[in-house]
């Protein structure tokens, strides 16, 4: 299955909604994939695609939720032609266009602790003045492995400020000797 593919429809099927509503639809998307993927049975062929759908709009319509209509044609084709099981793929792949053409970059920083607001923000702006990005998706997590220190992750990118890092590097530098 062509992701891609998959991702610039739903992303063209989108051309002419704000940004919000953009971000408003994929978030629609995230929900009901989740939801069809904790429904046995419900994973290729017409008749699920049909069964599929129908219990889509009586939930988007139950919970009173305006848009969702490119989000669940995308599910109910992709469980149509038994491709449902690529849908988180999918999920990953439209966040990451969505977040290419809006210009955001997605930044992961692993820590020994959490970090505190101040920290956060001077490593943002560092992210995104040194990558020309309008903003930076964060995610944060603890690696006791880490020892120390820091290791940030955006784009193709790796910066491993981290003392494991550096007690690596001091160990081949000794072996080399």
């Amino acid at each position: 299955m062509r992701i891609d593919r998959w991702a610039e429809a739903f992303i063209i099927s989108c051309k002419d909604m704000s940004l919000q509503d953009i971000d408003s639809e994929f978030a629609v998307l995230k929900t009901i994939v989740s939801i069809v993927g904790l429904v046995n049975g419900y994973t290729a062929g017409t008749t699920a695609a049909f069964l599929v759908e129908r219990k889509i709009r009586a939930a988007l319509e139950k919970a009173n939720i305006q848009g969702g209509e490119i989000a669940c044609r995308t599910v109910v084709l992709l469980v149509r032609k038994g491709l449902f099981k690529y849908a988180s793929a999918l999920i990953d792949r439209i966040r990451a266009e969505l977040d290419r053409k809006n210009g955001i970059v997605h930044l992961i920083v692993e820590t020994v602790l959490p970090m505190d607001d101040a920290s956060r923000k001077k490593i943002l702006s560092a992210v995104t003045r040194q990558t020309g990005a309008k903003a930076a998706r964060f995610t944060e997590t603890i690696r006791p492995n880490l020892l120390g220190g820091y290791r940030l992750v955006f784009g193709n990118t790796v910066v491993d400020a981290s003392l494991s890092a550096f007690l690596r590097d001091m160990g081949k530098k000794l072996m080399n000797k």
